[in-house]
């Protein structure tokens, strides 16, 4: 699996079990390697002098904060390793805590507060202090494996997306109330994203994109199939349509070479407006982050890092773009690159679909 973070001047690729901390030089897209850590390196030691086997660990989530100063990322061993990147910005021993599940999104919520999801279906809120973790709160359960979350930017709520074809709003940090749910899709719901206080947009296994009123409880619109295969990852972009900025909705489809945008009309119909395609067919494209401030979007591939930028492109013709591949001085070495070409999902999707009188699936929850 590989991620990819952005904050600021910082660009993060973690690719298996490495982290690769880069920072943008003068040219908007050249970035150079500032720091690089193997966490099965990493020595942990738990309560009780319990040692954690990290030898064969993997990352599996990943959140930079948005003042740069910590990276944390979720481990296949059930460990929360927080980073605190100095002022040259080096990855050295991190800090952590033992989790009860293995993770599936980490988020902070804001600089000194990370949210962390899990397999067995909670939501975890955990605090940093002088180089401290605290114990996990737990915010809120579903009865399914959460997938996603997010909060509403006026931070009044907190939605969760689950295996189980629904989202859920609760109140924040009131999760104890529940506001409501979002029901429509037919598949598992892999990823959301807000567009604005009042609309979210989602996708996941039936490979639809949903438009959603969050007032409402009620489905807008829908796009057409967008793939074969399920959503991976939905985001929001500014892009320009007759000379006027609005959102764009941008879809990362699983096991594909490609990034799909789409725009809103006035009536909230989604129409697909062009495909961004990397030139070699056989990519695989992992993850994707979105620089709100410079509109660029940059995604990690088996071989490489891309980059788009959607309002430079005239969205007036419909069609295939190429992504183009980011800048790196020195260049990429070869060790991340072939970590990169050898990366392999630690959930993959298509075992998230569910299958009828067969207890299979239920391994993906014991861990």
């Amino acid at each position: 699996m590989a991620l990819i973070n952005l904050s600021g001047n910082l660009l993060v690729i973690c690719s298996s079990q490495h982290i690769n901390l880069f920072k943008r030089q003068n040219s908007l897209l050249d970035y150079s390697l500032l720091s690089s850590i193997d966490i099965t390196t990493i020595e942990v030691n738990l309560k009780g002098n319990k040692k954690k086997k990290t030898d064969q660990d993997k990352i599996l989530c990943s959140s930079l904060s948005n003042n740069s100063k910590y990276f944390a990322v979720g481990t296949t061993s059930k460990l929360l390793l927080i980073f605190n990147l100095n002022e040259n910005k080096e990855l050295s021993q991190p800090f952590y805590c033992e989790l009860i599940k293995a993770p599936t999104k980490i988020c902070f919520l804001n600089n000194e507060t990370v949210l962390v999801s899990n397999r067995f279906g909670s939501l975890f809120k955990f605090e940093i202090s002088e180089s401290k973790i605290s114990e996990g709160a737990e915010l809120l359960g579903h009865f399914s494996m959460l997938l996603d979350f997010c909060i509403s930017p006026n931070g009044k709520f907190v939605l969760t997306a689950d295996r189980d074809e629904k989202i859920r709003i609760s109140r924040f940090p009131q999760t104890y109330v529940i506001e409501g749910f979002y029901f429509g899709h037919t598949s598992f719901v892999k990823s959301i994203a807000f567009i604005d206080d009042n609309k979210l947009i989602s996708g996941g296994g039936d490979s639809i994109i949903y438009l959603w009123d969050i007032n409402l409880f009620k489905c807008i619109s829908t796009s057409c199939k967008v793939s074969e295969t399920a959503i991976r990852k939905v985001g929001v972009v500014e892009i320009f349509e007759e000379e006027i900025s609005k959102e764009g909705i941008i879809c990362l489809p699983d096991q594909s070479n490609s990034i799909l945008l789409f725009s809103l009309n006035d009536q909230q119909q989604m129409t697909k407006l062009c495909s961004f395609n990397c030139s070699n067919g056989n990519e695989y494209i992992f993850d994707f982050v979105v620089d709100v401030d410079r509109k660029t979007v940059f995604c990690v591939g088996r071989q490489g890092i891309y980059y788009f930028q959607p309002t430079t492109i005239n969205l007036s013709s419909t069609g295939l773009t190429e992504l183009k591949l980011l800048q790196f001085s020195p260049p990429l070495n070869n060790s991340l690159l072939n970590e990169l070409n050898l990366s392999e999902d630690q959930l993959p999707l298509n075992s998230l679909y569910k299958i009828p009188l067969n207890g299979k699936n239920l391994e993906d929850y014991k861990n």
